[in-house]
């Protein structure tokens, strides 16, 4: 009787310790579950507010080299403070397209035989570009920006596509999706903003 009783009281306890481990089971199931439904919660906002709010843009062709290379990411911002040399995606026939401000509204462009721009008279500083050329340009110079719009050209001047073609003509504002501000990839390369004649990335 003894002899039994210890077997049932054993067969009790595995019983007890069995629950207890099915238990434990099911509370880091839902626990996982939990934070699964956080993550994707946090990664929907964070998808939103990057369409919305900060949106990002990939990099194609080589119109804007050595700067950008096609696939790179640029990270852009809405702003109406765009000054000579920075970047900015525009909308154009359906596509988004990336060029550098060259000049704003009201501003007098004028270019050279070898393909360096002066604006308003006075010979822009352009350091991220790496070879001068005059492209495929139709239009007649000095050229006068329209108002409320934008003189914008690619950084590869030989092969860039641009405001000094009447097919692209200037950039009007409402055209403007963002300024690029931030290269997010490759990691810990640069070359969005614009650069300063020191080196320094600007915004």
């Amino acid at each position: 009787m003894m002899f039994h009783g210890n077997k049932s009281a054993s067969g009790h306890t595995r019983e007890q310790a069995a629950g207890a481990g099915i238990r434990r089971k099911k509370t880091k199931k839902r626990l996982f579950f939990g934070k699964a439904d956080v993550l994707l919660v946090v990664a929907a906002v964070a998808l939103l507010v990057s369409s919305l709010v900060f949106p990002v843009l990939m990099v194609s062709g080589d119109s804007m080299e050595p700067g950008l290379n096609d696939g790179d990411l640029v990270l852009l911002v809405k702003t109406r403070s765009l000054d000579p040399g920075d970047l900015i995606c525009f909308r154009w026939r359906g596509n988004a397209l990336l060029k550098r401000v060259v000049a704003r509204p009201g501003d007098w462009v004028m270019m050279d035989e070898a393909g360096r721009v002066y604006v308003n008279g006075a010979l822009l500083e352009e350091p991220y570009v790496a070879e001068f050329a005059p492209g495929e340009s139709d239009i007649a110079y000095p050229f006068q920006v329209p108002e409320d719009s934008y003189f914008v050209m690619g950084d590869s001047r030989a092969s860039s596509m641009d405001s000094r073609n009447t097919r692209v003509g200037c950039v009007k504002y409402d055209q403007i999706v963002g300024k690029g501000v931030l290269r997010v990839w490759p990691l810990g390369a640069s070359g969005a903003g614009r650069r300063r004649s020191d080196g320094k990335q600007g915004d």
